[in-house]
């Protein structure tokens, strides 16, 4: 089975989305996966992507940061982007959150 486009991927997390915001998870990976022609396990993918992906958007405004890096590690971190499916943004936010979590600072 081929992987979902970017474009559709963005869809199926919307209509996730969607879906979480009137029913349960179990109810929304159901009605996703029955919409979507996809398995049940590949629908709670998406409800998930799009229960973290709400979660982070509704935490705080963003802004936006430059930062330069060794251009091994921006390869492995544009790497893992494409694997995960989630932007640059959300992945530095997990990756900062925990690092920052006790900082008083």
């Amino acid at each position: 089975m081929k992987r979902a486009s970017l474009a559709e991927r963005a869809e199926r997390v919307g209509t996730a989305n969607a879906l979480c915001e009137v029913h349960t998870t179990a109810e929304s990976v159901r009605m996703l996966a029955a919409r979507c022609g996809i398995s049940r396990a590949q629908a709670y993918r998406y409800v998930r992507a799009a229960q973290e992906d709400s979660s982070l958007a509704r935490a705080k405004a963003t802004a936006s940061l430059n930062v330069r890096i060794p251009i091994v590690l921006l390869t492995r971190v544009r790497a893992r982007v494409r694997s995960t499916g989630v932007s640059l943004g959300v992945l530095v936010t997990r990756a900062l959150t925990p690092l920052l979590a006790n900082d008083s600072g």
